[in-house]
């Protein structure tokens, strides 16, 4: 059996053929009629100077098993440079243009081979990472911040019992008159000030109605952000409720007091390129100025560095909630008409806790702009309300940055476009610190917290808790 505990692996698959001559091509001179091999310009071979193929580093934990019923901490980086292998081969000359060759004489060249060794300058990363392994393995800055996914995990991997608003929608109401009576004077000054125009200047003008004025239309702004916008949305949540209630109590009742797994997805990120660097010249070899003094190409040589991001964050959890009201083994208890209003008034989000009073109270938005104070009192309503623990709760971020160098050769025959690229891949996995989440230790947990987890038996998973 595997002892447990953290640990730290690496790898390094090296580069075959560093330090390898490759042959790159050969030139040539169009001389007496026909093409000969340069008296002394080729073949022509570069050196591949790459240190490594690939390189992996990982540190996690060992856990016991099997069966393996627990996780750990995770990070792994890997970095991938395929060898730079030859590419754009084909015959490239100067057209009939001669260029002077040093003791031969003027004379048309030609170039027949392919291009390799490039040049990755100006990229986002040191390029120290690339040429020595021992420079990754101690690196952490390709580690990105999880801290504003692990405040989000909890609250969207989380069951959901209340699937509408109605006690926030309630007490927001009173804002119901101001926003009917901000509305209909924006379309009564809309209306005057297109009389107004049509009658000083006719149907052609370009004056500016005075709700477009900044004042007015910020008002009007606010008005729709944060006030016919939440309405709107609230009445769809209410309808849609309504309209799934047998769904969604079957759901309850179903999960209620077990453990539910619950898998969710933070962020599906396209692929996205971002221009990094690019300029006139050649970055890869041969130089095709030195071979022909540049009167192969029609124009100059250009390259481009960009780099491409894909991040995916995805959460996984095991969660258990109680409400008596949904629970069948009560008999008759479950059967009654207060457990029948209980159970809508919990689907419905018209009952009275901590996170509904805080959400109707004016300007809360604003206070979750500069905290987590939301966040926090969400929490405290779920375990103190609902019974809400989590066993395990896992964050798991996954980006893969690729550097792509591009290389554009004007040949007079046509663009000879070539790329290469170096990768690096990067996964972390965090565990929550706690029954509740990624923010709170086990020295922050109240005496209820404590007593809850000791009573489901979770007490002795985070060594911190000890009720």
């Amino acid at each position: 059996m595997l002892a447990t505990g953290a640990r730290f692996r690496s790898r390094v698959l090296p580069n075959p053929i560093r330090g390898v001559d490759l042959k790159h091509g050969d030139i040539y001179l169009f001389m007496s009629g026909k093409w000969v091999p340069h008296p002394w310009g080729g073949p022509l071979y570069q050196k591949n100077f790459q240190t490594y193929n690939t390189m992996e580093s990982c540190r996690d934990e060992i856990h016991a098993g099997p069966p393996y019923q627990s996780g750990g901490p995770f990070t792994h980086i890997k970095v991938v440079q395929p060898p730079f292998e030859v590419k754009g081969f084909g015959s490239y000359d100067t057209g009939g243009v001669p260029w002077f060759q040093t003791g031969i004489g003027n004379y048309p060249v030609k170039y027949v081979g392919g291009f390799s060794n490039p040049q990755f300058l100006g990229v986002p990363y040191p390029n120290s990472i690339f040429e020595n392994s021992e420079t990754l393995l101690a690196t952490n800055y390709l580690l990105p911040s999880l801290a504003n996914w692990s405040s989000q995990a909890y609250k969207k991997t989380k069951p959901v019992l209340e699937r509408g608003d109605v006690l926030v929608s309630i007490a927001e109401s009173r804002d119901i008159p101001r926003m009917l009576r901000s509305t209909s004077e924006t379309f009564a000054s809309s209306w005057r000030s297109i009389q107004r125009a049509h009658r000083a200047f006719g149907s052609h003008t370009n004056r500016i109605s005075p709700q477009m004025l900044p004042k007015a239309a910020a008002e009007d702004f606010l008005n729709l952000e944060f006030g016919w916008k939440p309405f709107v949305k609230d009445i769809s949540k209410l309808i849609d409720t309504f309209q799934h209630a047998g769904r969604h109590f079957d759901r309850i009742k179903r999960e209620n007091g077990q453990w539910v797994r619950r898998r969710r997805t933070l962020l599906e990120g396209e692929p996205t390129y971002t221009r990094v660097d690019g300029n006139y010249g050649q970055r890869c070899s041969p130089i095709t100025g030195w071979l022909a003094n540049g009167y192969m190409f029609r124009d100059l040589p250009r390259w481009e560095i960009g780099r491409i991001d894909s991040t995916h964050v995805t959460t996984v959890g095991s969660f258990k909630y109680y409400r008596p009201e949904f629970d069948y083994t009560l008999g008759d208890t479950h059967s009654s008409k207060l457990a029948g209003i209980g159970r809508h008034l919990t689907l419905y989000g018209a009952r009275v806790s901590p996170s509904n009073v805080y959400q109707a109270m004016p300007w809360s938005w604003l206070i979750d702009w500069f905290s987590n104070a939301g966040e926090v009192i969400d929490g405290y309503s779920d375990y103190i309300v609902d019974g809400m623990v989590a066993k395990y709760l896992y964050l798991m971020h996954h980006t893969v940055t690729t550097e792509r160098l591009t290389q554009v050769l004007p040949f007079k025959t046509g663009d000879v476009t070539l790329t290469w690229d170096r990768v690096i891949e990067v996964k972390r996995r965090e565990e929550a610190n706690s029954p509740y989440g990624f923010s709170l230790s086990g020295t922050a947990l109240s005496l209820r917290q404590m007593a809850i987890l000791a009573a489901i038996g979770l007490s002795g998973k985070f060594p911190s808790i000890s009720p």
